[in-house]
């Protein structure tokens, strides 16, 4: 009996052993198809999220090149349709790796570094050609991604007018209710305004286009066209500038403050100096403008950028 008990009990245990074998078979089974579709279902997100982002950033460059400042600025440089489309593709194929090459440049070039001497002149030089580069040939790639540069107050004050300390002091209040860093969250603007320069010896004309954002972000465009060449060329000015009371204040912005005005009483203060040395013609009309507005204008100049590609919203 005893020996017939075992039997059985081996029978059984022969027939169990193949079945607890086939179960871990059947659980990696599972596993590894489970894994399968959620990778791919990972790889279908990424691509949808992937040509989502690069639908979006195809109607923001359509949006954006439809603003009248914008298309102002492709026709005087590009009299011909063709060239001009040519240019367009060119700025809408500058990528994330252009993104990093420009973070680095402004982070050896930036007005913080070169103040406390942390780039020496050859640095310096090859940095700076970067940034050349793109106020000049980039002027379109940098006003569509304005929103991810970062400005850093440039404090600066016209010595010829009036008592230093008292100005200083007012630019130091002003920079203070300002904040020392501003990043601009808009390339829309509420006006802009041209200022036609007289023609010297190596040019046909010389423009100026000022225009400031719905924020209330005053910025600059240098144009001019070759006497010789032909060619027309654009400078982004690398300053920006932010009047105090009008910052963020949408209704002086756009009932209170004449662009137009602004330019004339700052080009007649470029003027010659006076006879005694110690104003410039037209400074008395700026200043009285300034006052206008919260004082004179705090000056920012670039410092960073996220260099995060992403879909703009």
């Amino acid at each position: 009996m005893h020996i017939i008990k075992k039997k059985r009990w081996n029978k059984k245990f022969l027939v169990i052993m193949p079945f607890l074998t086939f179960l871990p078979l059947v659980s990696l089974s599972c596993v590894t198809k489970e894994n399968i579709n959620k990778n791919n279902a990972d790889i279908n997100i990424n691509k949808s999220q992937k040509e989502e982002a690069k639908n979006n950033k195809e109607t923001n460059w359509n949006t954006f090149l439809k603003y009248e400042y914008i298309d102002l600025l492709l026709r005087l440089n590009f009299e011909n349709k063709e060239e001009r489309d040519k240019y367009i593709e060119s700025q809408k194929k500058r990528d994330e790796a252009y993104l990093n090459e420009i973070k680095e440049a402004l982070y050896y070039t930036n007005a913080v570094a070169l103040s406390h001497h942390v780039t020496d002149n050859v640095v310096y030089e090859e940095f700076s050609s970067k940034l050349d580069k793109l106020f000049t040939e980039d002027w379109l790639w940098f006003l569509f991604n304005l929103d991810r540069f970062t400005f850093i107050n440039y404090e600066v004050f016209n010595g010829f007018k009036g008592e230093f300390d008292h100005l200083n002091e007012d630019l130091q209040k002003n920079a203070q209710k300002l904040g020392a860093f501003n990043r601009p969250k808009t390339n829309q603007i509420y006006s802009y305004a041209v200022w036609n320069n007289k023609p010297d010896t190596y040019n046909d004309w010389i423009k100026e286009v000022h225009f400031i954002t719905k924020e209330g972000i005053i910025f600059k465009a240098d144009l001019k066209k070759d006497k010789k060449t032909k060619k027309i060329s654009t400078t982004i000015f690398r300053y920006s500038y932010i009047y105090p009371d009008l910052f963020n204040n949408e209704k002086r912005i756009k009932d209170d403050f004449d662009l137009g005005r602004y330019v004339s009483v700052l080009k007649k203060g470029e003027g010659v100096l006076s006879k005694d040395g110690n104003k410039r013609e037209g400074s008395a009309e700026k200043i009285l403008f300034d006052e206008t507005f919260g004082g004179e204008p705090l000056r920012y100049t670039i410092v960073d950028i996220d260099n995060k590609e992403a879909s703009k919203s």
